[in-house]
């Protein structure tokens, strides 16, 4: 196959502060951002650029300290999913180029030179939430049709190269929150009034499964969940953040960590930034952030509401950005309590944007 081609489509401005490193790359021409992955503890950013004729798949690699190591542009493919494989080098899934179907390979990132073109299979529309010792683990669930069930894609390896992609449907219940921890894969799910843990392996085989009185409780996302240690669940009442203490014999107890006063409209999966510390990012009708979390404690909440940045609510420290209003689009971990927060400037309806901005933090 043919590797990905060394481009330079972006102006770069480094800025760096006391709270943060602002990587802002600017185009002549429009840049959509389509997801990222920590690899060796840089950022790898998938965008569409528009400066092309048509637009091209490309990526950007950034450095914690702000420098910008390398921008590629994908030969032929649209549509990526960046993912990594259990040794951590990194994978992408693309669409190239047919006039007559829409198909998918997976193919290593760089070094192609000696990989040769796989066959394509029908696009997985879940997704990658990590890795377990013998495959790479892509989730999918219907938001729209609660009661179908979910369906998991292992993705395992030879020789750097993907080797097969088994998908599996999983029993009910359907609507399942995913943990991944130390090699092993959790379920978590409402069945009734209670809540449904089971641990499953990449074949889909359960394991482990409890059955533990909920109540009403909502869960947003997991921060931690163990069948033998004590476990942590995410969640609120309108803008106040909730923190769910859940012990191994099933007990409960919920902790109020921060009012937003802002009622919480979406939550995305927890990355890990070291063993026990987790950046959760959210929005609301006001505005975007993420919350630092570890066990049932907060320890950083950063808010874009008011703000021509982010600021943290509990110290009042500001990551200043150039832009009033910001979409944030994407967060991952770099090195241990770093991370890496992407975002790009809200347009009007008619206007495109030009800018993707990548914010690198390390909890201090």
């Amino acid at each position: 196959m043919e590797n990905v081609l060394p481009v330079q489509p972006f102006q770069i401005e480094i800025t760096r502060t006391k709270t943060a490193t602002i990587t802002q790359l600017q185009s002549t021409g429009e840049v959509t951002h389509h997801g990222n992955v920590c690899i060796n503890g840089e950022t790898i950013c998938a965008t569409y650029v528009y400066q092309f004729s048509p637009y091209k798949l490309t990526y950007i690699r950034t450095h914690p300290d702000g420098t910008v190591d390398g921008v590629w542009q994908e030969p032929d493919g649209i549509l990526p999913t960046l993912f990594y494989n259990p040794e951590g080098n990194p994978f992408v899934s693309i669409i190239p180029y047919h006039p007559d179907k829409e198909m998918e390979i997976s193919v290593p990132l760089f070094h192609r030179e000696e990989v040769p073109l796989p066959k394509g299979n029908r696009p997985f529309t879940g997704h990658f939430i990590g890795t377990v010792p013998e495959a790479a683990i892509f989730y999918d669930k219907d938001a729209f049709t609660p009661n179908k069930p979910d369906k998991m894609m292992a993705v395992t390896f030879r020789n750097n190269q993907v080797y097969k992609k088994t998908n599996i449907k999983i029993p009910a219940p359907a609507q399942n929150k995913v943990f991944i921890h130390a090699g092993q894969m959790h379920l978590l799910a409402r069945e009734g009034k209670t809540w449904l843990h089971r641990q499953i392996d990449a074949k889909g085989n359960i394991s482990f499964s409890r059955s533990i009185a909920a109540e009403n409780n909502y869960v947003r996302e997991i921060l931690f969940l163990s069948p033998t240690q004590t476990s942590y669940l995410l969640t609120n009442s309108k803008g106040m953040l909730e923190i769910i203490t859940l012990t191994p014999d099933g007990q409960h107890s919920r902790n109020q960590v921060f009012d937003l006063q802002d009622d919480l409209y979406n939550t995305w999966t927890p990355v890990a930034i070291n063993a026990d510390t987790y950046v959760t990012r959210f929005n609301t009708g006001a505005g975007n952030g993420w919350i630092i979390t570890r066990e049932d404690k907060l320890l950083e909440i950063y808010y874009s509401k008011g703000n021509q940045g982010y600021k943290n609510l509990i110290t009042g420290e500001l990551i200043p950005l150039p832009y009033g209003d910001t979409i944030l689009s994407g967060l991952n971990k770099t090195t241990a309590y770093g991370y890496a927060v992407i975002c790009y400037p809200r347009v009007g309806k008619t206007e495109k944007n030009n800018t993707l901005l990548v914010i690198n933090r390390t909890l201090q």
